[in-house]
């Protein structure tokens, strides 16, 4: 361990949350756009490509309206679902909480 290993680390965390904050600036171009495909790619890519930024439960929630907005209600629930399961504490969670209880209502 050297003296600069945890200024290291935290460096590191910082470039995943800017280049993931990215990701969802694009996702958001998209969806403004009507291109919910590419607005998801974009998303899965700051979850499968940034762990660790900071920035998955907003975009688990993103992720989330875009497939209740295609309709595919399923993938919807599952991306809901799993930011309750990893980020119960996270900012978005309770609005991930309401959209499961509009799907099952539904």
């Amino acid at each position: 361990q050297s003296e600069f290993a945890a200024e290291a680390r935290q460096l590191l965390q910082r470039t995943r949350a800017v280049l993931a904050r990215g990701e969802i600036h694009v996702a958001e171009f998209y969806l403004a756009r009507g291109h919910h495909d590419a607005a998801i790619a974009r998303l899965r890519t700051v979850l499968e490509s940034y762990t660790g930024s900071g920035l998955e439960a907003e975009a688990l929630l993103k992720m989330g309206e875009v497939y209740m907005a295609q309709g595919r209600e399923r993938e919807a629930r599952e991306a809901f679902e799993s930011l309750l399961e990893n980020f119960a504490q996270s900012e978005f969670a309770p609005s991930a909480r309401r959209y499961l209880a509009h799907l099952r209502r539904a």
